[in-house]
C-alpha cells in the first residue's frame, strides 16, 4: 500500500508540472492580447488565422516555452535512466551475492556428508 500511496503522489506532482506550466503560459498569452501590452510579442490570436497572428509571440509565447519543457523532459528522462541503471546493478549485485551465499551454504553443507562417509 505504501508503495501505491507513493507512486499516487509522485503522478500527482508530475500532473501538476504538466498542467500548471502549460496554464501559466496561455495565461501570460491570454493576458498580454486581452491588455495590448507586449508589442512585437503580442500573440494577435485570432487576427489572420485561429493560431497566433505575430511571429514573435509565436516564438515568445510558444517555441520558448515548448523548448524549455522539452528540456526539463530530457532532464527527467535522463535521471529516470539513471535510477533504472543504478536499481539494475544493485539487482545484479543482489543476485551474486545470493549465488556466492547459495554456493557458501551447499559447500559447507558438502563436507559434513563427506565426512560421515
Amino acid at each position: 500500500m505504501c508503495v501505491c500511496r507513493g507512486a499516487r503522489r509522485r503522478f500527482a506532482r508530475y500532473s501538476a508540472y504538466a498542467w500548471l506550466s502549460a496554464a501559466a503560459v496561455v495565461a501570460v498569452a491570454v493576458s498580454m492580447d486581452l491588455a495590448e501590452v507586449g508589442g512585437p510579442y503580442r500573440p494577435l490570436y485570432g487576427r489572420r488565422v485561429c493560431w497566433f497572428g505575430n511571429r514573435g509571440g509565436l516564438l515568445v509565447l510558444f517555441g520558448i516555452p515548448v523548448g524549455v519543457l522539452l528540456a526539463a523532459n530530457v532532464v527527467m528522462f535522463a535521471l529516470s535512466v539513471r535510477q533504472i541503471g543504478s536499481a539494475s546493478r544493485a539487482s545484479q549485485l543482489a543476485t551474486h551475492k545470493t549465488d556466492q551465499t547459495q554456493l557458501l551454504v551447499s559447500s559447507l553443507a558438502f563436507y559434513p556428508r563427506r565426512a560421515t562417509l
